[in-house]
């Protein structure tokens, strides 16, 4: 459902009990639209409130022969490479129903168990991305926001396109 939160546990290494987590907000785009795109861009926004107002940083990247939910999954991990520390609330902002369900519905746990196999016995796509989406995202509680309005929406899908026409 649109606009539904998911929080999940920290995967691993819970935080000390009473230890004030830092929230940073990570916003993700990508052009990649249809199941297999020769080209695509994707792009991320990471936000951290500070006493002096929000710290922002920004990054975008080409990608080449990806598909959509590949490209979804890129965004997010270039932008929790960006992501020092353990312990953070991560409120992650996505129109990737494929990422959230993936948490949320446990089909992670579940091609874990299975060998890396989904319910029909294939291989999972993209399995080096979960697991490296699982590795970075390891002692993070977090939750996804998934169609939600957000502030920088505007500005991502404009950037995005910037990038898209500049390369035609």
């Amino acid at each position: 459902q649109p606009g539904n939160r998911i929080f999940l546990p920290p995967l691993h290494g819970a935080p000390e009990r009473g230890r004030r987590m830092k929230l940073i907000r990570i916003y993700l785009a990508t052009t990649a639209k249809a199941p297999k795109n020769p080209r695509a861009h994707v792009g991320y926004v990471l936000e951290y409130d500070t006493a002096g107002g929000p710290l922002t940083l920004s990054d975008f990247k080409e990608l080449s022969d990806v598909t959509k939910h590949q490209a979804d999954l890129l965004a997010l991990i270039e932008a929790l490479r960006h992501l020092k520390n353990r312990g953070m609330r991560l409120q992650i902002y996505t129109d990737s129903d494929h990422i959230a369900s993936a948490f949320e519905k446990g089909w992670i746990e579940n091609w874990a168990r299975a060998g890396w196999r989904t319910v029909k016995g294939a291989p999972v796509k993209n399995r080096e991305e979960w697991l490296e989406a699982l590795r970075l995202l390891a002692g993070q509680a977090f939750c996804f926001e998934v169609k939600k309005p957000h502030a920088y929406r505007g500005w991502l899908e404009r950037e995005l396109r910037k990038r898209e026409e500049k390369d035609v």
